[in-house]
């Protein structure tokens, strides 16, 4: 099974991609590692677009989870394409900040490394907001770009709008996957 998890920063990707793996027991890549160097600079986007392409080339199953694709749809479309199922998370504002600064507090409880992903120290979390903010604010541009992408596979795709939709869905996804192997 070749799963594609996609949507705004904080909504919930990565916590259905780690249950799914630990259900399916498929790989996980966050592309969102192979995209940022660290929470402000980016790898070169070719660097990126071949870590993708090798990713989805090479693995008979996986989960791939991230929300930065950059401008160019080409990667985006190719892991469209080839994923068995799209789950695109399309959460309300206040449910993805609030996942955010979950995400952050728990890693600062946790001693744990701030890592490309957006996990951050109390002392960075105010200016990585301002970066989030940002890209809430372009998310209507991307949701644009991605609407029609999505309809070219809707058979495909599953909107993911708040927790108990995702629990659902992983509920869903792990009896389908049991039921196929």
């Amino acid at each position: 099974m070749k799963i594609f998890i996609t949507g705004d920063s904080g909504a919930g990707k990565s916590t259905l991609a780690i249950a799914l793996k630990e259900k399916l027991g498929i790989p996980v890549f966050h592309a969102d590692l192979y995209r940022f160097k660290d929470e402000y600079t980016m790898h070169p986007y070719d660097e990126f677009k071949n870590k993708i392409q090798s990713i989805i080339s090479e693995n008979q199953s996986y989960i791939l989870d991230g929300c930065e694709f950059g401008d160019d749809p080409e990667v985006f479309i190719k892991v469209l394409n080839d994923a068995d199922i799209v789950i695109n998370f399309d959460v309300s504002p206040r449910l993805a900040i609030s996942g955010f600064f979950n995400r952050v507090f728990n890693y600062k409880e946790k001693n744990m490394q701030p890592s490309a992903t957006g996990n951050v120290g109390e002392s960075e979390s105010v200016e990585y907001f301002k970066i989030w903010l940002d890209f809430y604010y372009s998310r209507l541009h991307v949701k644009t770009q991605r609407e029609p992408l999505f309809k070219k596979v809707s058979k495909k795709v599953r909107t993911v709008r708040n927790h108990q939709e995702s629990d659902n869905l992983l509920a869903e996804l792990v009896e389908t996957y049991a039921a196929a192997t």
